[in-house]
């Protein structure tokens, strides 16, 4: 069973009821409005804040952490909105993590995700005169099943993660990773691939 995170939540960091409201009970009061959660199995940490306005919205699976302090945003600018963010189930994200998505984001189930992840969905026309105010465009990351992420890793726009992967602390993916490579360094690179 997985929950979607109504969008109304834009700009509204979760406090410790909602918090609570999220991983022990179905029904919560956030920003005036009664909301039913399917399920119980969610856990969002302290001073987390979801922006989940976007054509597809934030779907979380059941089981799914998101660490104190992370931020989650589908939208930059309201003429523009991204696209969808979907966690897949037993997924575990630390804290201090930033997940971007203007472009389609999927995160496979059984990963497991270290702290101050950094995805970065979204890129910006560089030939564009207003630049910094203009919306991003992306094309998507995919990140496959069972793959396991050490601390302060980004992953850039356009990236295809295959199953089983193992990325070292503080790489920066900007390239496709097959299915059990076990990629590190900044750009990634892939140091060998895994016997599976």
């Amino acid at each position: 069973m997985k929950i979607k995170v109504p969008a109304s939540l834009q700009g509204v960091g979760l406090g410790a009821a909602a918090r609570y409201a999220f991983y022990r009970v179905r029904w919560a009061a956030i920003a005036g409005t009664w909301y039913k959660l399917w399920h119980q199995n969610v856990f969002i940490g302290r001073g987390v804040h979801i922006n989940s306005l976007s054509t597809g919205g934030v779907v979380l699976g059941d089981r799914v952490t998101l660490g104190d302090y992370s931020w989650v945003q589908g939208t930059a600018h309201l003429n523009n909105p991204g696209e969808s963010l979907v966690v897949e189930e037993h997924v575990y994200i630390g804290p201090f993590a930033v997940l971007g998505f203007h472009g389609p984001v999927r995160i496979g189930a059984h990963t497991a995700i270290g702290a101050g992840f950094r995805l970065s969905a979204q890129e910006h026309n560089l030939d564009e005169i207003e630049i910094a105010t203009k919306a991003g465009r992306g094309t998507g990351i995919d990140i496959g099943r069972h793959c396991w992420f050490g601390n302060d890793v980004k992953v850039l726009d356009g990236v295809r993660i295959g199953d089983h992967c193992v990325v070292g602390a503080g790489a920066v993916v900007t390239r496709s990773l097959p299915r059990g490579a076990v990629a590190a360094g900044v750009p990634a690179r892939v140091i060998r691939v895994r016997d599976l």
